[in-house]
């Protein structure tokens, strides 16, 4: 926000998903779209847009891609770098330009998108965004691993990392969190939690059990204090409700607190 005068510019009426082509993967939209819009749209033609902050419901793609948000599908998928083919911006001084392509192969000239895409409107302001999407996994599972100590899970990070199975979702949460979460959200954890992963895996069906084995081999490790894993929707969205009820957790101790 300027300090010192300047101008607010909302993007909020620029909420059309101008073009859906399954056959490329891609999808243009305009920054007043929000992320959980365009995955209900990418879905219906078994798709997503890998990029998927907490707040997803209500962050716009403009908002998403000035501040390179990605979630913790990043692990595996990458940023909104890696997942938006192309740009239309518009300069400080008012002119209209288009970079990037439509095509997963560009590379020829400066790539300007990049350079967009995290620099909060500093450059250019973008009033359109060409989103690579990626087949959706035919099924998923969840982990929460918790441990007695922060090295354990660091630990169990590096060894996870390393080995053949990688995760589409790696979240850290420290015991500090993991008190805040128990005392203003009542979720339950053993009394020794001092650091916790939330792990999640997809692919084919015949994949999952062998992947939630092998990461749970490598998380296992002296510090390791409960596994537990969850293949169902419900199951796994209670495994994530931890996760999501940190930032309101947050609000009972910093109310005036800016994501």
């Amino acid at each position: 926000m300027p300090l010192h005068g300047g101008l607010v510019l909302s993007m909020e009426h620029m909420n059309q998903i101008i073009k859906l082509d399954p056959d490329n993967r891609l999808m243009v939209v305009e920054p007043g779209v929000t992320n959980e819009q365009v995955q209900h749209a990418a879905a219906q033609c078994g798709l997503f847009w890998p990029p998927d902050p907490t707040s997803a419901a209500f962050c716009t793609i403009g908002g998403n891609l000035a501040y390179n948000s990605a979630g913790p599908r990043a692990v595996k998928y990458g940023t909104p770098r890696e997942n938006v083919l192309g740009l239309r911006a518009v300069t400080g001084g008012g002119d209209s330009f288009r970079c990037g392509v439509y095509t997963t192969k560009g590379v020829v000239g400066y790539d300007l998108t990049r350079l967009l895409i995290g620099s909060e409107g500093t450059l250019a302001i973008i009033t359109e965004a060409i989103l690579k999407l990626t087949p959706l996994a035919e099924t998923k599972a969840t982990m929460q691993v918790i441990y007695r100590d922060i090295a354990s899970a660091a630990q169990a990070i590096a060894t996870i990392m390393g080995q053949t199975v990688t995760p589409c979702a790696l979240e850290f949460i420290d015991g500090r969190a993991i008190d805040m979460i128990r005392h203003h959200a009542r979720i339950p954890f053993p009394p020794h939690a001092a650091a916790m992963l939330l792990i999640e895996v997809d692919g084919a069906r015949a994949e999952i059990s062998p992947a939630i084995d092998s990461i749970r081999r490598a998380a296992d490790n002296d510090g390791m204090v409960s596994f537990v894993s969850a293949c169902e929707r419900e199951e796994i969205q209670a495994l994530w409700k931890t996760r999501k009820a940190l930032s309101p957790a947050l609000r009972t101790v910093a109310p005036k607190k800016i994501n």
